[in-house]
């Protein structure tokens, strides 16, 4: 390991933490990055966060995952809860945000979405929800999973790398028969995603993603 990886230390609910591993840049210093500034947060666009197994439970009051470069989940269970409030996403990348496997359940406010690119189907569903809303999944008429929202949402993705092109699957009331690619639910706009280097607070851009 070179001086510039590091591991970043998540505190996840339960009595256990998640380790997950970022490259190129050193993490900010805890005394210098103000109060509530999220820990994933790296000074260089090269790093990278990689979620690559366990069962990880995150529940958010800012970015619930967040790279100033990539974000890639290649395995594991992993729900993202949070934030309440529409400057923040549960998940935030500068470059890239790729899922290549594993489970991965995001929910938040649409203010800031970003989504993952997939080879295999994901949904999205634009939804109101309120705090400790159970979130359950069928595929094909069999429970798949069972998360409780620690936070107000009104945004849920989901992806499985057990999804496939056909599958029904049922959540949050509504009944999916999954096509190639996103498949999204409700009422969907522009969302408030920056481009790669935009500054915070930026306006909808056209850059590739789901409209909200």
């Amino acid at each position: 390991m070179s001086k510039d990886d590091f591991f970043c230390r998540l505190p996840v609910s339960g009595n256990h933490d998640v380790f997950l591993f970022a490259v190129g840049s050193e993490p900010r210093d805890p005394d210098s990055s103000g109060e509530g500034m999220d820990p994933f947060a790296c000074i260089s666009s090269n790093c990278a966060i990689v979620i690559s197994g366990g069962q990880n439970t995150i529940a958010a009051a800012g970015d619930g995952i967040d790279s100033n470069g990539s974000l890639t989940v290649s395995g594991g269970t992993t729900f993202v809860s949070g934030p309440e409030n529409g400057s923040n996403f549960a998940l935030d990348y500068d470059t890239d945000g790729v899922f290549e496997g594993g489970t991965f359940l995001a929910c938040g406010m649409s203010g800031m979405v970003q989504t993952l690119s997939s080879s295999s189907p994901s949904i999205m569903i634009a939804s109101d929800q309120g705090k400790d809303t159970n979130i359950t999944l069928e595929q094909n008429g069999r429970s798949v999973l069972s998360f409780k929202a620690s936070h107000a949402f009104d945004t849920l993705l989901v992806y499985d790398s057990g999804f496939q092109t056909g599958d029904e699957v049922c959540i949050l009331d509504e009944t999916i028969t999954l096509s190639g690619g996103q498949n999204t639910i409700g009422n969907v706009q522009s969302m408030n995603s920056r481009l790669p280097g935009q500054p915070m607070g930026g306006g909808p851009q056209d850059d590739g993603r789901p409209n909200r």
